[in-house]
């Protein structure tokens, strides 16, 4: 997954996670956007299909 060139990658992982929590909190009780929290669930899908399981337990961003 590519955005821009000029954005460094670990910035684009954190924007991924940021939006993929506001989407959860959206998804919850005052607001009740429950279909919300199924796609909040893609963002964070998308910083973890190209890493491998050992890389996932390690202090990466």
């Amino acid at each position: 997954m590519q955005f821009s060139a000029t954005v460094p990658k670990s910035a684009q992982k954190i924007l991924l996670a940021l939006i993929s929590g506001m989407a959860m909190g959206l998804a919850t009780a005052p607001f009740s956007l429950w279909p919300l929290a199924w796609i909040a669930l893609v963002p964070l899908w998308l910083l973890l299909c190209d890493r491998t399981p050992s890389t996932l337990f390690k202090n990466q961003v």
